[in-house]
């Protein structure tokens, strides 16, 4: 990664001779924008090993992206990298309320980029890592399909529309590195129509009592005088898994 600086200038060039990879770029940082200010002033609610996992996974994507000479796909993971990093870092903050999808996240994602060390084709790196990068989706979705206010919609748009525009820059995914636009493309948009989905269904329809989820302070007083599970969240968000409320009380 260290020979990554000295590309900036070929990735700048890159960026200005392919309008599309530029404006891949440019959405994926206005998407990481949108969620770090969401994160910062609240509702938004990363979760600290879904971000770090794909912060390391997509750190490994733009290495490979860039070893084969791919610009518009190393520009546009890059940018992709850089936004993984940052709410990494800012999910970070909250601390880590270790859960059975944390657990099973970090498994195999650490099991996908540990077999990188035999598999050596850049076919099989790609689809390593790319197992690994769904990995990283099992916390996040398992706490959206219950709180979908805790995430950002829009982020998630703005990321997918970036994705399509890689995916456009880069063409056919007849290589490995151009592969990753598509993926990501596809993976973005699941996760942005999941969000739609969640949103627009009634409260009585999620799940409850499951120990994963967002409580108002009259449920949560319920829920710890009866000894269950609770989850505190930070910054309080989204929806009361427990009464369905709109928002959640401090």
């Amino acid at each position: 990664m260290t020979y990554l600086p000295a590309l900036l200038p070929a990735l700048l060039r890159a960026a200005g001779q392919h309008p599309l990879a530029a404006a891949s770029v440019a959405l994926d940082a206005a998407g990481s924008s949108a969620y770090i200010i969401g994160t910062v002033k609240g509702p938004g609610e990363p979760e600290t090993v879904s971000w770090g996992v794909w912060a390391a996974v997509i750190g490994v994507a733009v290495a490979s992206a860039a070893a084969a000479g791919n610009l518009a796909a190393t520009a546009y993971l890059a940018a992709v990298a850089a936004g993984c990093f940052t709410i990494g870092l800012l999910a970070a903050r909250r601390g880590l309320a270790w859960t059975p999808q944390d657990a099973a996240c970090l498994a195999a994602a650490s099991v996908a980029l540990g077999l990188l060390a035999v598999v050596h084709s850049p076919q099989g790196a790609a689809a390593l890592t790319m197992a690994a990068d769904l990995a990283g989706y099992l916390p996040t979705v398992s706490k959206a399909w219950d709180s979908p206010g805790s995430e950002i919609l829009p982020a998630w748009l703005l990321w997918a529309a970036g994705a399509a525009c890689g995916a456009a820059a880069v063409g056919r995914p007849s290589s490995a590195a151009a592969a990753w636009p598509w993926y990501l493309m596809v993976s973005l948009s699941a996760m942005a129509l999941l969000l739609i989905a969640r949103r627009a269904a009634p409260g009585p329809l999620r799940r409850r009592g499951n120990g994963l989820f967002l409580a108002c302070e009259q449920c949560a007083r319920i829920y710890e005088q009866a000894g269950g599970p609770l989850r505190r969240t930070w910054p309080p968000a989204g929806l009361c898994a427990g009464c369905a409320s709109e928002r959640v009380l401090r």
